[in-house]
């Protein structure tokens, strides 16, 4: 554990410390910018009322294809996806998340740790001093 965090590890730190789960396809728009093929759907008051699987602001459906290969490019698609695989892998290492994957439909996300809140907590107050 030598070694700080990348800012796309501080990136997604941050985002888990504000919500339940985040998913890739979050970090993929917000972190990378990609622009989603079509409309992210999330749960909100009013709607979705009987559907009780998601709290307001979730993802419905973290599965969909969000993104496109060929606009993005399927070389610089696979590299972003295999930097966030890793990025994600080594949060999990150092115990500041845990690594999450849909079992029916094919989704990734994480959701933060006790050690990441903590690790937020210290980090925020050191750059509030400096």
């Amino acid at each position: 554990m030598g070694r700080g965090l990348s800012d796309l590890q501080r990136y997604i730190l941050d985002r888990a410390g504000k919500q339940r789960r985040v998913y890739y396809v979050e970090i993929l728009e917000g972190y990378f910018g990609w622009a989603p093929e079509y409309e992210i759907g999330r749960y909100s008051l009013g709607r979705y009322e009987n559907d009780h699987r998601g709290e307001v602001g979730e993802l419905v459906s973290p599965g969909s294809q969000h993104f496109s290969r060929k606009r993005i490019g399927e070389k610089t698609y696979r590299k972003v996806m295999a930097t966030l695989s890793r990025s994600c892998k080594r949060l999990q290492a150092r115990g500041l998340v845990t690594w999450l994957c849909g079992t029916y439909s094919y989704w990734s996300g994480v959701e933060i740790t006790e050690e990441g809140r903590k690790w937020l907590s210290v980090n925020f107050l050191t750059r509030c001093v400096n």
